[in-house]
């Protein structure tokens, strides 16, 4: 297994933010991991549950994902994640 990890904001649709990281693996964007993937959960590594509850390990219903937002202090990773197809960051 191939290690990528990208860090992400996910939305739940019920109003929850989590923040945290998530493997791309062999995937080539985060897009494909959320929208091509047969997989019905997520495993997020280092979660944060609306600013206050941290956790390890997090696995994540794919039903329950209203949005998902690559998240980098990176200008230039921002830049490449756009590029193949990602929601591009607001500075």
């Amino acid at each position: 297994m191939r290690l990528r990890p990208v860090k992400v904001m996910i939305q739940t649709k019920d109003g929850h933010a989590i923040t945290g990281q998530v493997n791309l693996g062999t995937k080539d964007r985060l897009s494909d991991m959320f929208i091509q993937s047969e997989e019905r959960f997520v495993i997020i590594l280092k979660a944060t549950i609306d600013n206050e509850q941290a956790k390890e390990i997090l696995i994540l219903n794919m039903d329950f994902i209203a949005w998902v937002e690559p998240i980098s202090e990176d200008r230039a990773f921002n830049e490449h994640l756009y590029q193949k197809g990602a929601q591009k960051l607001s500075y």
